[in-house]
């Protein structure tokens, strides 16, 4: 009696470990952009012993970057989803968010409202997110993650799916 080895599905297949762990980056990441919009819209969680002098809601500019950070960490997320189920357009999904995150940070830096001159908490997270992106654009361009995205959707070509 010999058995035979059923086809393997996408979630049967092995990722290489840079996929892996791209993808717990990218959720990690996705937090971070939750607690930074947060900092950013005044809600100062109780861990946290961030204030900024003058600090006023109504500034639109407050809005602006609290906005922005909640829109990219449903990109993120969504970019993370997208690796772990090895979509075709999670590479570029993946390289958008990085793109965003250093036009985010670029931004923060020199904004008028904050204040990142110092060796303070805010200047070291922003720098931590900064570097966060670099160490994850590497990992998108590492040969074992665009070759298991590239092979599932070879394999997704050739059974028709999409």
């Amino acid at each position: 009696m010999t058995l035979s080895t059923p086809l393997r599905t996408d979630a049967q297949v092995q990722r290489p470990w840079a996929l892996i762990v791209l993808t717990m980056l990218l959720f990690v990441q996705a937090a971070g952009f939750v607690g930074l919009a947060l900092w950013s819209a005044g809600l100062n969680l109780p861990l946290w012993e961030l204030s900024l002098p003058y600090f006023d809601l109504a500034w639109p500019e407050h809005q602006l970057w609290s906005r922005l950070a909640m829109g990219l960490a449903g990109l993120t997320l969504l970019a993370a989803v997208s690796l772990l189920l090895l979509r075709r357009r999670a590479w570029v999904l993946g390289c958008l968010v990085q793109c965003a995150t250093l036009a985010l940070g670029l931004g923060l830096r020199f904004s008028s409202v904050y204040d990142f001159s110092g060796r303070t908490l805010h200047s070291v997270g922003l720098y931590v997110m900064l570097g966060f992106s670099v160490v994850q654009v590497i990992y998108l361009h590492t040969r074992d993650v665009q070759a298991a995205l590239a092979s599932a959707a070879y394999r997704r070509a050739r059974e028709g799916r999409t």
